[in-house]
């Protein structure tokens, strides 16, 4: 009985471990995709400013 509750105590503490780190991958692949939009918007608008504000006049 014992040596069962402690194999159910790791198997959650392994999976907890697991999905935490899961979590923080996908966090940092986030933030990585979300510099890089970020750094091609902003590249985007110094390169095709008046691009942008034709557009925008087009009725």
């Amino acid at each position: 009985m014992i040596t069962k509750q402690k194999g159910e105590i790791f198997k959650n503490f392994a999976f907890f471990i697991f999905s935490f780190f899961q979590e923080k991958i996908r966090f940092l692949k986030m933030s990585s995709i979300k510099k890089n939009l970020i750094k091609n918007l902003t590249l985007g608008n110094l390169f095709s400013k008046k691009n942008i504000i034709f557009d925008n006049y087009i009725p």
